[in-house]
């Protein structure tokens, strides 16, 4: 499934990652999506112009992934 283009999909992961709470705000037009995980206080924080897409980058950064910078 298009997880960061389709609102149906990210909610798919959202299921997934349900030993986490999910808050999602927007600010100055940009959506921002925050998992949390209550046990430790860790908040797993992404913001992008869609809430698919902040939902895919916060779910990253949950399970440990992180961002490279291209080579």
């Amino acid at each position: 499934p298009n997880y960061s283009s389709s609102m149906d999909a990210a909610c798919k992961i959202v299921e997934k990652m349900r030993l986490l709470d999910l808050s999602r705000t927007r600010h100055n037009e940009q959506m921002i999506c925050r998992f949390i995980k209550w046990g430790k206080v860790e908040h797993y924080i992404a913001e992008a112009a869609t809430a698919p897409v902040a939902i895919c980058l916060a779910a990253l950064k949950a399970v440990g992934y992180t961002e490279r910078s291209p080579s």
